[in-house]
């Protein structure tokens, strides 16, 4: 086929040469510019943080990421706020669409389930409407009675589905010494000793064993009730409850255990199509030392035999991560776990100026809880800032951001 040069051309020619050429060019970038734009969501109010989380993903050939559909059933004092932490960090560095309620760290009000429409009403959230109607939803992240199935309604049919799990005696003790149950005036030995120990019939036990304490929404088998199970279903009916162990199994992708986290984190990391850097943590709302009750091995005995729900909940999925563990590849495993725990300890050592508590500190950095262990950071450091952020004033930072991202018309 003959050559055609545009110097043979006419000058008429030559100008309808060219203006397709230079016309092609500009709809290629336009073409390009508009891929780039449906694909990326990042936050426009805050660069340095979507630059403090790499977008790189980990190499191996099941994972397309990173995603960002994400259901987290977040379970009281087993850790999770430190697990909230990397959610929150992920969510908006890529502009997610976060499930909040109006105020505070809850979803609906305990202790009813959460559904969808307990949001239904509520006029400062301007995005529920439309989010909800459409399954628009990215992360779920907050505390509450969870409800698989208006969670997944929510998100869509392809989130990642994550809760964490903690050894029962030690998330009791927690949980009873850290909200303060019965204002603080009841020792937990003492609850132990007089509450259980008389709960001698089987009518007494299981009235305790299913019960909140002190007209709270905390008690025993907290965990199983956190994942929106009753627990007077379950108990005194192993079938039953194993039938419920099996179908919370398939409904999550991911169970972390707080006594294996960093296992955990990596698998998390896994799921996500995350690099092990963008799950790297300070560890959130962590009590002080000296604020852990340690129980008599009495206590333990006599508290174990009214938390076997939850024991059977934990045992299981304990075991299920020993699978995932060998699925992943125990020497793969270890050498993540070095690099994760590299990283974290190079996050504290870049980050952490002292460990305190809430009276010295301000702001975003304050915990709720004078118990809690609080950090004084390098603050001109966007990662720490982010690392170090207390979870009710970090919830509230999403919450605004949204807030102001759907008044701007997203």
């Amino acid at each position: 086929m003959a050559r055609i040069s545009i110097y043979k051309l006419s000058p008429v020619l030559k100008i309808f040469a060219l203006s397709l050429v230079l016309l092609s060019v500009v709809l290629i970038a336009c073409l390009h510019s508009n891929h780039l734009g449906s694909n990326s969501r990042a936050v426009p109010w805050d660069t340095t943080l979507k630059r403090s989380i790499s977008d790189s993903v980990p190499e191996h050939e099941q994972c397309i990421g990173p995603k960002l559909k994400i259901g987290f059933a977040k379970t009281h004092k087993t850790a999770s706020s430190t697990i909230q932490n990397v959610f929150l960090r992920h969510g908006l560095a890529h502009g997610a669409e976060f499930l909040l309620g109006a105020k505070n760290n809850y979803l609906g009000r305990l202790p009813r389930h959460f559904s969808v429409e307990a949001l239904d009403n509520v006029d400062t959230l301007p995005w529920h409407a439309k989010l909800s109607a459409t399954a628009g939803y990215d992360i779920s992240t907050l505390h509450s009675r969870w409800n698989h199935t208006a969670i997944k309604y929510l998100l869509g049919p392809n989130a990642v589905f994550v809760t964490v799990l903690r050894d029962p005696i030690t998330q009791f003790e927690s949980m009873y010494t850290y909200m303060k149950i019965f204002k603080g005036e009841v020792p937990i030995s003492s609850w132990i000793n007089s509450t259980l120990l008389k709960a001698t019939k089987e009518e007494q036990i299981k009235k305790v064993m299913s019960s909140r304490i002190g007209g709270t929404n905390w008690g025993l088998n907290q965990q199983l009730w956190d994942l929106g199970i009753e627990n007077k279903v379950v108990i005194g009916d192993f079938e039953t409850l194993e039938a419920t162990i099996e179908k919370l199994d398939k409904d999550f992708d991911l169970v972390m255990i707080s006594e294996r986290m960093d296992e955990s984190m990596v698998l998390l990391a896994d799921a996500l199509c995350l690099p092990l850097r963008n799950v790297s943590t300070l560890k959130n709302n962590v009590r002080k030392a000296n604020k852990i009750v340690a129980l008599t091995h009495h206590d333990k005995e006599v508290l174990a035999r009214f938390q076997r729900p939850d024991q059977e909940l934990y045992n299981h999925f304990n075991k299920q991560l020993d699978v995932k563990i060998r699925a992943y590849g125990k020497e793969r495993m270890a050498k993540d776990v070095a690099e994760l725990q590299r990283l974290n300890q190079e996050l504290h050592d870049e980050c952490v100026i002292e460990e305190t508590d809430r009276t010295q500190l301000k702001g975003d950095l304050k915990p709720y809880s004078n118990d809690v262990v609080g950090y004084r950071i390098r603050e001109n450091i966007t990662a720490c800032y982010f690392a170090a952020f207390a979870e009710l004033p970090f919830v509230n930072k999403v919450r605004s951001v949204q807030k102001s991202r759907w008044k701007q018309g997203r």
